[in-house]
């Protein structure tokens, strides 16, 4: 078995070569969607009754805060994913493993991100099957923030045909890929509104949108996700089984040597003179989500020892989208509406719609995200005072 099929059986993509063989090159893997659609319809959802535990990110520098250094992941102990149960059962399982952690094949990761997109996945899927199990054509979400989520939907006449049995085994693949891009658009939205100047608590989470390692993290979760939601297994072990395998797949270097490549980066990608609540503290920031060709790339960093000083083969990400399910086609199916609903911080969102302020009540993700996005970047580069902000300034031959 040569590598690159060794990558493939690896991470479980096997029956996808086909599809791949049709790519130029072999150097690049990427997670198509398509794996969810040879689901075997039996799924293991998350309770819907159990909102998801938000966990605190970090960054990819040396101090949270002062002197407070900041949280690394040991290789290899990454403890136990636990979805909600971890604060609510009298037996704690063995605690989660949250922090950073480099990765040859795909940068910076932040672990934290990557068990909140997981834990979104399973969620929504959860809470949204009932729903498409009885062809109803609307639902709302919301997410971190008390934004809303309006879902179309639009059934077709193959579907609102099958026998309850087969409704519910589309109906579980289904709700599955639209929790997974429901999920991501919340996603985005949380470090669009964070670079904005969005106060959650007592602080703005301006200095932490878009860092170089959020993109990559969260869509990781989102497939990962997937794969737990569709499972035979229970959600968390199977989250905690997918979590492990994706990241040996990327394969992550010792807590000590992370901690050397974020120090190499000093200047360069984070400032160590500010703290971490100021907005200059992270001078690169990841922009591109997939909204120019579904693909988010991370970004690697050269000379980096324990990758034996070069670049791994990068691993590509695509975001899952809708299409056939069992020959049934769902590319048009769903209709996505938002509403900021921010409060008296919807005037940091509607900067972005200067000659139509009322757009932040009927966001499109697909349309207005992209638009926003560049004007972010534009922002960026003038705050930072450098043209080359939105790039992570290494590359390789």
């Amino acid at each position: 078995m040569n590598k690159i099929h060794r990558d493939f059986h690896y991470f479980g993509l096997a029956g996808i070569m086909p599809i791949m063989r049709h790519i130029n090159s072999y150097k690049r893997i990427i997670c198509l969607a398509v794996l969810f659609f040879s689901m075997n319809g039996n799924a293991t959802f998350v309770n819907p009754d159990h909102y998801p535990n938000i966990r605190s990110g970090t960054l990819p520098v040396r101090d949270v805060f002062l002197f407070i250094k900041n949280s690394y992941v040991k290789k290899n102990v990454y403890g136990e994913h636990t979805y909600w149960m971890r604060y609510y059962e009298g037996n704690r399982r063995k605690d989660e493993k949250n922090g950073i952690l480099y990765t040859c094949r795909g940068g910076f990761l932040d672990v934290a991100h990557v068990r909140n997109a997981i834990d979104w996945v399973g969620y929504i899927a959860a809470n949204v099957y009932p729903y498409l199990l009885k062809d109803i054509e609307t639902y709302t979400h919301r997410g971190e923030e008390p934004t809303l989520y309006t879902l179309n939907f639009q059934y077709p006449d193959e579907y609102r045909q099958l026998s309850y049995e087969q409704k519910a085994r589309v109906a579980k693949k289904l709700s599955i890929v639209v929790a997974q891009q429901i999920a991501y658009h919340s996603l985005v939205w949380h470090e669009i509104v964070s670079w904005s100047g969005y106060i959650h608590a007592l602080y703005t989470e301006k200095p932490s949108g878009f860092s170089f390692e959020d993109n990559y993290s969260n869509l990781l979760g989102i497939i990962i996700g997937g794969l737990a939601a569709e499972s035979r297994y229970p959600f968390n072990e199977a989250a905690d089984y997918h979590l492990k395998y994706y990241i040996n797949m990327l394969e992550p270097i010792e807590k000590s040597e992370a901690i050397e490549v974020t120090e190499s980066l000093s200047n360069k990608w984070w400032n160590p003179k500010y703290l971490l609540v100021n907005n200059k503290k992270i001078i690169k920031r990841h922009l591109d989500y997939g909204q120019f060709d579904e693909v988010v790339r991370p970004w690697q960093v050269s000379g980096v020892r324990a990758c034996n000083q070069r670049p791994s083969e990068m691993v590509e990400l695509m975001i899952p989208k809708l299409d056939f399910i069992e020959g049934i086609d769902f590319g048009q199916f769903m209709e996505v509406v938002m509403k900021s609903n921010l409060g008296w911080q919807d005037k940091k969102i509607s900067y972005y719609f200067k000659d139509d302020p009322e757009t932040i009540n009927n966001l499109i993700p697909t349309q207005h995200f992209p638009s926003i996005v560049e004007i972010i970047r534009h922002d960026l580069k003038i705050i930072m005072d450098d043209p080359f902000a939105d790039q992570s300034g290494i590359y390789f031959r």
